[in-house]
């Protein structure tokens, strides 16, 4: 058996987050916005808030980003609009929809290009720009001089110029929109206010569960059995030798943040090294549960529950003596 060793999984540590978060919607309160979605929801595996979306007289609720959002009324960047108007924050030059470059501090805005020379859109609100030139580093697109925009390059995020994509096209990050859009599921995306500039990961596969309030219990379903939950990998304790095949780990399954955010997907460079040169787990592993809701754990790190062995370690393996089972098995908090 080869020992893994502790790099690879303290990377990968981050994902466990994206297997199973609900973000927020953010409403936008702009009356020319008409919204198309129907019930937005912020995500599954820790993807991005749902885009905002007004209703209009009576229309529908907000849509989730990339799946009906906002549907600013009128026509986008680049559009013929010799019969039909732009939409709020772009102009008609020479029957094609232009950025206007005129919505003053606190307008309303969907692309950096439609505020005033000095300001920036960020969360749908023209704000005053920043001083961070071409790779500085940054913290949102307000860090950053306007027609550029804050964007991850490598393991950190640095002003970057802004892409061409505008509302609902299609991109590979963040860098390919105007700014004021993130990349989100794979479309240019108004980014909600409690979003970053650069946008967030987007994992589709899970529909998560509120948490329970009460009787909370740690997850043990064993992938394919009955009412198991499909592709949530930590609802069964992992490391897990179910994860095994013919001895090496199977992480088809395991949660990563896909390419939208870097262009590739660091997490599963590492999964796939671990699949193609590791056989087992560590010689010494440590195993994560997931609990259903949030754990009282003075229930079981009080003295009354260590005296009653509340958690107690049973070594089960077969063919050994009493004396070889390991009396030194232990458990933590963190």
């Amino acid at each position: 058996m080869t020992r893994l060793r502790w790099l690879p999984w303290a990377f990968l540590a981050p994902a466990f987050v994206w297997a199973c978060s609900d973000g927020s919607v953010t409403t936008a309160e702009d009356d020319e916005l008409t919204s198309t979605g129907t019930g937005g929801n912020g995500g599954d595996g820790g993807s991005a808030a749902g885009a905002a979306g007004a209703p209009t007289g009576g229309g529908g609720t907000s849509g989730s980003a990339g799946t009906g959002g906002v549907a600013p009324a009128g026509l986008g960047v680049g559009e013929d609009c010799s019969e039909q108007a732009c939409r709020s924050g772009l102009v008609c030059d020479d029957d094609a929809c232009q950025l206007s470059g005129t919505s003053e501090a606190g307008d309303r805005c969907i692309a950096s290009g439609e505020c005033e020379s000095g300001l920036v859109c960020v969360g749908q609100v023209c704000v005053t720009a920043g001083e961070g030139g071409v790779g500085d580093a940054c913290t949102t697109d307000q860090s950053c001089e306007s027609g550029l925009r804050c964007a991850l390059v490598g393991f950190g995020a640095r002003c970057a110029l802004e892409g061409s994509g505008d509302l609902g096209a299609e991109c590979t990050n963040s860098t390919d929109c105007l700014g004021g859009l993130a990349c989100m599921a794979g479309e240019c995306t108004p980014t909600p206010a409690d979003v970053p500039s650069f946008g967030v990961p987007n994992f589709e596969r899970v529909a998560c569960e509120e948490p329970s309030s009460g009787n909370v219990r740690a997850y043990f379903e064993v992938p394919g059995a009955e009412d198991a939950l499909e592709w949530d990998f930590f609802r069964l304790p992992f490391h897990n030798d179910l994860y095994l095949v013919n001895g090496s780990p199977d992480l088809g399954d395991f949660p990563t943040p896909g390419s939208a955010l870097l262009g590739i997907d660091p997490v599963r460079i590492y999964l796939d090294e671990i699949e193609a040169h590791h056989n087992g787990w560590g010689t010494e592993p440590k195993v994560i549960f997931r609990f259903s809701g949030p754990i009282d754990h003075t229930s079981f790190t009080s003295d009354e529950a260590k005296r009653e062995g509340r958690v107690r370690f049973v070594d089960v393996t077969m063919g050994i003596d009493e004396d070889e089972r390991d009396p030194d098995a232990g458990w933590s908090v963190y």
